[in-house]
């Protein structure tokens, strides 16, 4: 009984890591196989349609939707139309929510909200 549970408990980390190097290998042609599948198709990997765009920005697809329209007072981010296809560039994405970062102010202690007060001009509060 002891030797079948030596054998069990027994791992080869050469072995191992041959074949999580074979693994990653693999990884890596099928994601160039499918970045050049996507060139060939005209797409552009780095554009993403309106639901790739929600999830990176982490919001709802109805609030891009909704910015979009010309009468609405939301502001989203830039955006592009080819044909009746809506895109998004990623660095678009990225300089839109870098440009609306607020800092929390709640999470700040009363300390630092007194200090922060204090250094805009406002008082002690």
């Amino acid at each position: 009984m002891a030797e079948l549970f030596s054998s069990v408990v027994a791992v080869d980390a050469e072995a191992l890591m041959a074949q999580l190097s074979a693994l990653n290998e693999k990884m890596d042609r099928l994601l160039e196989a499918k970045r050049l599948e996507a060139l060939s198709d005209g797409a552009d990997p780095r554009n993403m349609n309106t639901a790739e765009a929600a999830a990176f920005l982490k919001v709802s697809k109805a609030f891009l939707n909704k910015s979009r329209m010309p009468t609405s007072k939301t502001v989203g981010p830039p955006y592009h139309v080819k044909g009746n296809r809506v895109y998004y560039t990623l660095e678009d994405l990225e300089a839109w929510r870098d440009s609306t970062k607020r800092e929390c102010v709640q999470s700040l202690t009363p300390m630092e909200r007194r200090l922060r007060a204090v250094s805009k001009g406002g008082g002690a509060l």
